[in-house]
């Protein structure tokens, strides 16, 4: 299967959240990982989504 790609029909998803980050006339400075990763990061803090929880003993 080298090189062959399979694709799946879409599985549900939900939107759960939008952030905004801090605006900037131009982010030359940053890659698009970086841009995205300071996205992702910001929504997952704000929703709590992914975050761990203890677990009670």
């Amino acid at each position: 299967m080298d090189g062959e790609v399979t694709l799946r029909p879409p599985e549900q998803v939900a939107i759960l959240g939008a952030v905004q980050t801090r605006y900037e006339a131009r982010k030359a400075h940053q890659t698009y990982n970086e841009l995205v990763h300071e996205v992702v990061d910001q929504l997952l803090t704000e929703t709590g989504v992914g975050t761990r929880r203890e677990q009670e003993p």
